[in-house]
């Protein structure tokens, strides 16, 4: 039996907007990354109900919550709307696991997302159009509703669908 390995624990995660500059340190206890879940149908057949994948991804939704209040957010939210290009949110953290840290990165673009305020903590919610999970220099899941791309650990679960529709 091997050694069991203690739990990942992330100790800090700093948020980046626009290519502008650091826009706060987030709370990590109410970091939330987009859900990647596919829409699924039930059937029953046979004496047994059964769910299968429809092929379609729910909507990208995230959430998290700044220590602070930073002008930088209301220009990007300003330059989202006035442009509808979006405005992108990265996203670097610090994950410790047996004495070793390791660095995620998740960048998020939206370009329907809101602000609200409790105290001094900013906290900002929306809908991604483009989401990329990397971990320790891999890429773990790359979602762009734009050009229809939904990998996932290596593999394309849209190819086919673009390359029949395209």
């Amino acid at each position: 039996m091997g050694k069991m390995r203690l739990p990942q624990i992330v100790s800090d995660i700093n948020v980046f907007v626009d290519g502008i500059g650091f826009a706060g340190v987030a709370d990590k206890e109410n970091f939330k990354f987009p859900e990647i879940e596919e829409e699924t149908e039930s059937i029953k057949n046979g004496g047994f109900e059964r769910s299968y994948g429809k092929g379609v991804f729910k909507k990208l939704e995230f959430e998290f919550t700044l220590k602070e209040i930073h002008p930088i957010i209301y220009t990007a939210l300003g330059t989202s709307k006035s442009t509808g290009v979006g405005s992108m949110f990265i996203c670097k953290g610090n994950a410790s696991q047996d004495g070793k840290k390791k660095q995620f990165i998740a960048t998020i673009t939206s370009s329907n997302f809101s602000i609200s305020h409790k105290g001094t903590d900013t906290t900002i919610k929306g809908e991604a159009r483009f989401y990329m999970f990397e971990f320790d220099g891999t890429p773990l899941v790359i979602m762009d509703t734009d050009n229809m791309i939904a990998n996932i650990g290596g593999i394309d679960y849209l190819a086919e669908v673009r390359k029949n529709i395209m």
